[in-house]
């Protein structure tokens, strides 16, 4: 099950497959006409965490959706960044940012 693109990681076990797309951005997945349909598992990244001695970014969100039906045609993937980390501050600490959405 070849895969060149950066970012993009497959893994095969016990007739299952799972792709990870462990880099923000956009991709399209063209599935085999095989396949009808995915398990889904989606798993946001997480706020950015305070600066000095703030707490860390919140965790996040997940969505898991088994036996979804799909067609052979293109599949647009959007994976959203995690927010980044505060800035340093002399006194207090800066607010770090929210992650961008992934979208499937």
């Amino acid at each position: 099950f070849p895969v060149t693109i950066t970012g993009v990681t497959v893994y095969q076990d016990l007739g299952y497959c799972w792709i990870a797309f462990r880099t923000a951005g956009s991709y399209t997945w063209t599935p085999p006409s095989t396949v009808t349909e995915i398990d889904l598992l989606v798993v946001a990244g997480g706020g950015g965490g305070g600066s000095r001695h703030a707490g860390g970014g919140g965790g996040g969100g997940v969505i898991s959706n088994l036996g979804v039906s799909i067609n052979s045609t293109d599949l647009s993937i959007s994976v959203g960044a995690g927010g980044a980390g505060g800035a340093a501050a002399s006194s207090g600490g800066n607010s770090g940012s929210n992650g961008a959405d992934s979208i499937g």
